[in-house]
């Protein structure tokens, strides 16, 4: 057929040889070989071994002859080069599906194409960056004897968009010759797990690119990812350039559940019996110029239309219906210093997630912030954007995820996503309508609809039901007639802060508001100054104004309980870690009768020693290996309290963490 049609034209194909089925790979293995392990599927060719009489002597032995092919050996694999390179021909016409119908080259299609019904041709002289699929060993095509462990599938639509988007299976292994390649070229894939089925959602850990070197694949979390590999430089074959995607895990079949009649007979046949590792939607090389001029949206929250209409949104970690778990990230685009992340969604409504709640840390282009106590239910939480960057990182790191619906649904979760966006004006007017159960809201005066304040602003907070803290970024803008301002803090009538706030900087105050009782917090500046093209004399730029449900080590880190008593510690950093000494200063109370501090020692290998003084008394304890131990300090209700804890020795922490510290206090509570 194909020498009807071609007319005598040479034509190759560059993912294999079609001869396959004939003479080459997994036939031509099987008869030179009186027992060759091809799988269960070669059974179908068995019958073969009758022609071997028939068949020339070429055929048995060397390479075959119909494509004067070149075999590729590698220690771990090796497939046979079926191009006309190594004959003088002064160009050839490159011939692939369109880019639409492709399972590859999506995000980088090229242009310059010539279409033909589902065909796209052009002088393989102009073909750049192109991916081409070759059949090999390691990775061989699905219409092959090795279909049990096939680098891909036929395309499929995928079920969770209606078959608006198509995807195909993927085995681990996927090996491509790279037609034209461009200095600094970066892998980009388009994969999900999402369709597995139970136990299988998290997404590759050790994925890797395999070039001149082996490329970690940035995955992380669960559900689907669209990644970019770091620069690479392709391994070289006589002079053609090639990759392997190494997807790090042993390709498994779809466990789908057998029901009604099905159960009684078969049940160790599966009903697929495709060995994945995923599916993929795209696999493409762009060029590092290509990657930082990719369009990246400033807010996302359409799930799944957002992840199609945004392809250069880059993530990890999300489900294509908007839920994560423990572990994500999204690339969003361009921000700069006082614009605001907002962060909306909601906690799932499990026992613990209602009763303990969640952790959740956010990092801003790989800088951690507060971390955060999330129960089950909405949520809105804000952070202040402090530099410029062309590319807005954003993480997401949760405590622990729950199983939402055992019986329909049995992904782990941790929140569903309802909104990640940049916004460069702090929502004062939702603030405003905030309110406790009584209906009371929040007044603010001295404070301007845009959020500049006056030289004295007021922040009247309602009586709520528990503990809250109250957090206000500002900003002294970098064109202040003065290198610095003044800024003092009163919270209900007692000055808590104070410093001088230099000139295009930003400030973050975090204030409690103890339970039960309306608050007021004034905020004074030093100085006022002409704002430009305005009649306004204001001092400072309200960037953000929101409540924080920060964690209980937060909390403590800080010297704030959740009843409202408030305490002072020294040196302590957030996350609890102490460098050799910590002391406390625990102010005289009627409420409680002590304190209790809990700490664990470095994993170090000894006992680490430690002395405790309370009140100016000593003792010596020893810190044990994976013991809290626990500290009781009385409290008086007439006179103030101190606690000082002290370590001869601080080991470095785990890598990549560059502190040295002594000893962790995990918990400081009230009784």
């Amino acid at each position: 057929m194909l020498a009807q049609y071609t007319q005598g034209t040479d034509t190759r194909f560059l993912s294999r040889s079609y001869m396959d089925n004939i003479a080459n790979i997994a036939v031509l293995k099987f008869l030179r070989t009186p027992d060759p392990d091809l799988g269960p599927q070669a059974r179908l060719v068995e019958k073969l071994s009758l022609l071997r009489g028939l068949l020339p002597r070429e055929i048995m032995e060397g390479d075959v002859p119909d494509y004067r092919v070149m075999t590729i050996q590698k220690w771990d694999n090796n497939w046979t080069e079926t191009s006309s390179r190594h004959i003088d021909y002064a160009d050839r016409l490159f011939v692939s599906v369109r880019s639409e119908l492709d399972h590859f080259n999506k995000a980088n299609p090229g242009v310059g194409w010539e279409f033909e019904n589902m065909y796209q041709y052009k002088l393989e002289s102009q073909v750049k960056d192109r991916l081409v699929f070759i059949h090999s060993e390691l990775s061989p095509h699905y219409y092959s004897s090795a279909r049990f462990k096939a680098a891909f599938f036929q395309r499929e639509p995928e079920p969770i968009t209606h078959g608006a988007i198509y995807f195909h299976g993927t085995g681990r292994y996927n090996l491509f010759n790279i037609i034209g390649p461009s200095p600094n070229l970066r892998v980009m894939i388009d994969f999900s797990r999402t369709s597995l089925g139970e136990g299988r959602s998290k997404l590759p850990s050790k994925a890797i690119v395999i070039g001149e070197e082996d490329y970690p694949l940035p995955f992380v979390g669960h559900g689907s990812a669209r990644i970019v590999s770091p620069a690479i430089e392709p391994e070289y074959f006589e002079k053609q350039a090639y990759i392997t995607i190494d997807f790090g895990e042993k390709a498994q079949p779809i466990q789908k559940p057998k029901t009604g009649l099905m159960r009684l007979y078969g049940e160790k046949f599966f009903l697929d019996d495709r060995r994945l590792v995923g599916f993929t939607r795209d696999i493409s090389v762009i060029t590092d110029e290509q990657y930082r001029a990719m369009p990246r949206p400033t807010k996302i929250g359409k799930f799944p239309d957002d992840l199609a209409r945004y392809p250069g949104l880059e993530y990890s970690g999300l489900f294509e219906d908007g839920w994560i778990a423990e572990d994500a990230y999204f690339k969003m685009g361009p921000s700069h210093p006082g614009q605001v992340l907002y962060f909306k969604g909601f906690i799932p409504d499990t026992p613990k997630f209602r009763q303990q709640g969640v952790d959740l840390t956010i990092s801003i282009n790989d800088k951690p912030t507060e971390i955060v106590n999330l129960k089950s239910g909405d949520f809105t939480l804000t952070r202040l954007i402090k530099e410029a960057t062309a590319l807005t990182s954003v993480s997401l790191h949760f405590s622990h995820a729950e199983v939402y619906d055992p019986i329909e649904d049995k992904r782990p979760v941790s929140a569903y996503v309802r909104e990640i966006s940049i916004e460069d004006l702090p929502d004062l007017a939702a603030f405003r309508r905030l309110a406790n159960q009584k209906g009371d809201k929040f007044d603010l005066s001295g404070v301007d609809e845009d959020g500049w304040i006056a030289q004295t602003a007021h922040f009247n907070a309602p009586a709520f039901a528990d503990f809250k803290v109250l957090k206000i970024d500002l900003e002294m803008p970098g064109w202040a007639p003065f290198a610095t301002n003044e800024l003092k803090v009163y919270l209900d009538g007692r000055q808590v802060s104070g410093n001088f706030v230099p000139r295009g900087t930003y400030e973050s105050l975090y204030l409690p508001l103890v339970a039960g009782d309306r608050r007021n917090v004034r905020l004074e500046a030093g100085a006022i100054f002409a704002l430009p093209s305005d009649i306004r004399e204001r001092s400072f730029l309200i960037k953000n104004l929101s409540f924080e449900n920060l964690s209980p080590t937060d909390l403590f880190a800080r010297g704030w309980h959740r009843s409202g008593y408030l305490f002072a510690l020294k040196q302590p950093d957030n996350d609890g870690w102490v460098d050799r000494q910590v002391t406390f200063r625990f102010p005289a109370t009627k409420r409680f009768s002590q304190g209790i501090v809990e700490v664990v020692r470095f994993p170090a290998k000894a006992d680490l020693p430690l002395d405790v003084t309370i009140g100016g008394r000593s003792e010596s304890r020893a810190l044990k290996l994976e013991q809290t131990e626990r500290i009781i300090v009385p409290l008086s209700p007439d006179i103030d309290q101190s606690l000082e804890l002290t370590a001869p020795l601080a080991f470095p922490l785990a890598a990549p963490d560059t502190r040295h510290r002594s000893f962790r206090i995990v918990n400081i509570d009230f009784e």
